[in-house]
């Protein structure tokens, strides 16, 4: 009966240490620690390059103001709100138009510190409308819900915030 219960105690798998070496602080490679030290320096460089990017931008607020129970509302604000749709045709057309504008860097390109795009509540006599808000440099971009109720309201709202956009640009204070 003892040798049963000695039995139990004993390990499943027997395995002799491997001490063959000795784990030293010399043994730590000063090639790793200089890989380390590269890789976190990249890292932080690219990230302040990434927010130097990010800051050359301008706001973009997207608004619906038809009320959602109406078939106009609720298309614009499931298509292109609730999925940020709206913002990157916002971005793709000013990519679009700044760089037909203003071909090199050395060009003086406008500054636009806010955009804001806003399906408004009543119908409006163009498609779109744009409006200069506070300092010349913040925009509205007013779309008419009559886009919305068009055959193909993808095209109609990308055109609509494309010649919005055009105007922001070439807005001259007047």
């Amino acid at each position: 009966m003892e040798d049963h219960i000695q039995s139990l105690f004993q390990p499943l798998i027997h395995r002799k240490p491997v001490t063959n070496h000795k784990t030293t602080y010399d043994s730590i490679s000063n090639v790793g620690i200089l890989i380390c030290f590269i890789s976190v320096i990249s890292v932080a460089i690219l990230s302040f390059w990434g927010n130097h990017e990010a800051s050359k931008g301008f706001d973009i607020t997207v608004l619906n103001d038809v009320p959602r129970d109406l078939s106009a509302g609720h298309r614009f604000n499931l298509f292109y709100v609730a999925n940020d749709k709206a913002t990157r045709i916002v971005l793709d057309a000013n990519d679009f138009i700044e760089h037909l504008l203003h071909p090199s860097d050395d060009n003086f390109k406008k500054q636009v510190n806010r955009v804001t795009v806003r399906l408004v509540s009543v119908n409006l006599t163009n498609a779109v409308g744009v409006f200069v808000v506070e300092d010349d440099r913040s925009f509205v971009v007013n779309i008419s819900p009559s886009v919305m109720e068009e055959a193909n309201v993808d095209r109609a709202l990308v055109s609509a915030i494309r010649r919005g956009m055009v105007r922001v640009w070439l807005w001259d204070g007047c």
